[in-house]
């Protein structure tokens, strides 16, 4: 595989546990913790596409195109497109049901009213906010039901331009990231706090990208699962600087739909 190398933002765990103030879209967060770049070797994944998958890495890159073809249209995207990935996720997990949480979608340059792109590292859910994402979405009754058996949340990362030359996406290989290396962060709304994950530096960690993406392609990342033996379940990301974007290159636009899937 090629590699290339790039600066990835990772927090600095001290005592002090951190937190991100969420401003309106368009602002950035206000962050209460240290962070560092640190330079990262990013393997090419188009090389061994075929290979990555959910359970053993933590994520996995599928060429799916979409019916949709106009992203702009809230209602459209939420009575279509959240169909599609619900199929797609069904059929590659084999989950009985798959609850659609929400969509986003991010630009790559900063402006008043969109949403940027989260350019440090981090996994958007926890071993508590997963579990309380799904009883506040279904209900307490329903959520207990589905948490008896396994549950998994996905993410479906799909850009909107194309190729993606700026801000690509980089996963890190869930097999390679150990649980202490994980860092809880409140994430601070006006009305609730939640929680993610946000990620110390490690040499070990195996980190991947997939150049030039277009917008018949996805990536599928887990950011969490019930199973706690034997399966991938927490793949950190973040958007980075590719080292050969140019001023030139086409803005990032991408939409990433959340889902948890019940088995």
């Amino acid at each position: 595989m090629s590699t290339i190398v790039a600066d990835l933002e990772h927090v600095i765990a001290g005592s002090k546990r951190p937190a991100i103030i969420m401003q309106d879209y368009g602002q950035p967060a206000i962050r209460e913790a240290e962070y560092e770049l640190r330079s990262t070797r990013i393997a090419d994944g188009r090389k061994a596409a075929d290979q990555f998958n959910l359970d053993e890495h933590g994520f996995a890159f599928r060429k799916v195109p979409s019916r949709l073809t106009d992203f702009d249209d809230e209602a459209v995207i939420r009575s279509s497109y959240y169909a599609e990935i619900e199929d797609l996720i069904k059929a590659e997990t084999g989950a009985r049901r798959v609850d659609i949480i929400d969509h986003t979608i991010r630009h790559s340059t900063m402006k008043p009213g969109v949403r940027g792109v989260a350019s440090h590292v981090h996994n958007d859910y926890t071993e508590w906010s997963l579990p309380q994402k799904l009883k506040d979405h279904v209900g307490y009754a329903t959520a207990t039901e589905l948490l008896k058996g396994r549950v998994m949340q996905v993410n479906a990362w799909r850009p909107l331009t194309e190729p993606v030359r700026v801000a690509p996406l980089a996963i890190a290989d869930a097999g390679s990231v150990p649980f202490s290396d994980l860092i809880a962060t409140d994430l601070v709304y006006p009305d609730r706090v939640g929680e993610i994950y946000e990620l110390r530096a490690n040499p070990e960690h195996r980190w991947f990208y997939f150049p030039e993406m277009k917008r018949d392609e996805l990536i599928l990342i887990k950011g969490y699962d019930s199973q706690k033996e034997g399966v991938a379940r927490f793949a950190p990301h973040t958007a980075f600087q590719h080292p050969d974007s140019k001023p030139d290159d086409p803005e990032r636009v991408s939409i990433e739909v959340r889902a948890i899937a019940s088995f």
